[in-house]
């Protein structure tokens, strides 16, 4: 009998020698993951790199759960991935990203300073203004020590600070912000980060445009719109930008170019795009907080260079004839739109009953 369970101990490994083989395993498909997870991410498909970034963060876990040197990054790499795909976990993922760079690393250490700010990023996004500025603070601190000169991080802090500002109306607070994000914007561009370029240039444009500076805001918005081509010529916000470029060239009397972006708006997203492409008087979009306080029946053409011909006022409610005549006429219609007829975009007949609204 003993002579039996010895040799069952001699032929069985030994414990000490099971776990460096489990983990060597474990090491290569961590490795194997993270080639597969920077390919994905170069090729910018974020779908697939939030699933790749999943498993990684889910091998890494099982090998560093007590080695937050080596965890760390790969739970940040995960919740950037996350971030990227609007997945809600994101959050999340950044604060335990945060709390592991604090174990693995001295509070004074500059290794704080990216998820710093992608988290407060993402808090922003998360309408969690409280949270962001807590990190920007900090982030903040880190830079003062170890970019006293300023730095590309130091411009995403910047934007960061003038949208949290922005998206609370308080744009008097934003404006410094904006302009300092532009001089290290100039000074330190971001060589090969492509997605932080496009995401920090949009936000400068939507800071700039809400406090009034049409060419600064279109300038802005040109640096995103060539980052997000180069990042994925599909992406969401190049439809945005061509809304804002009509808006601005409006306001800044280019009416033929605004009409070009109006026309490029609904050529790239025909299913999202309205009639009406940009509503200088706000007679007619409709917000929130608005009223509805009247009516309008009307019918026009809508010209190739987007704009209301022949307009004819039917009837009217809560307004005069003459306000809704200035009205009509002063908006930039889409000429493609189904009801302004998209199989002519040259003349196309536009009619109904429209809702006047507060502005």
């Amino acid at each position: 009998m003993i002579t039996t369970i010895l040799v069952a101990i001699l032929m069985a490994p030994a414990p000490w020698l099971a776990a460096p083989d489990q983990q060597s395993l474990l090491k290569r498909q961590l490795e194997q993951e993270q080639i597969t997870f920077t390919e994905a991410k170069s090729l910018y498909n974020k779908a697939v790199g939030f699933l790749l970034a999943e498993k990684v963060y889910k091998t890494g876990h099982k090998l560093y759960s007590e080695d937050p040197a080596h965890l760390a990054p790969i739970v940040f790499a995960y919740a950037e991935a996350s971030a990227r795909y609007k997945e809600p976990v994101a959050l999340s993922l950044f604060k335990e990203a945060l709390v592991l760079y604090g174990e693995a690393h001295d509070a004074q250490a500059p290794a704080h300073i990216s998820p710093l700010l992608a988290a407060a990023e993402e808090a922003t996004r998360r309408n969690e203004p409280d949270l962001a500025y807590a990190w920007y603070d900090k982030a903040k601190a880190l830079l003062n020590v170890h970019y006293p000169q300023g730095s590309f991080f130091a411009a995403r802090m910047h934007v960061g600070l003038a949208t949290l500002y922005w998206q609370v109306g308080d744009f008097e607070r934003a404006a410094p912000h904006v302009r300092k994000a532009w001089l290290m914007l100039d000074q330190f561009p971001a060589i090969g980060i492509v997605d932080y370029e496009a995401t920090l240039y949009f936000w400068l444009g939507e800071a700039e445009r809400a406090a009034g500076w049409h060419k600064k805001a279109l300038h802005a918005y040109e640096g995103a719109f060539r980052a997000y081509k180069i990042l994925d010529p599909n992406e969401r916000r190049i439809w945005q930008i061509y809304k804002r470029r009509t808006e601005l060239n409006y306001k800044l009397g280019n009416q033929e170019i605004a009409c070009q972006n109006t026309v490029k708006a609904d050529t790239f997203r025909p299913w999202i795009t309205h009639v009406v492409s940009y509503d200088p008087t706000g007679y007619f979009s409709h917000e929130p907080y608005q009223q509805e306080t009247g009516q309008v029946a009307f019918r026009l053409n809508v010209g190739a260079d987007c704009r209301a011909h022949n307009l004819e006022i039917i009837e009217v409610i809560g307004i005069s004839e003459k306000e809704a005549y200035e009205a009509l006429s002063k908006i930039i219609y889409t000429p493609g739109h189904p009801k302004a007829g998209r199989k002519n975009r040259t003349v196309g007949l536009l009619e109904g009953i429209w809702s006047v609204y507060t502005h």
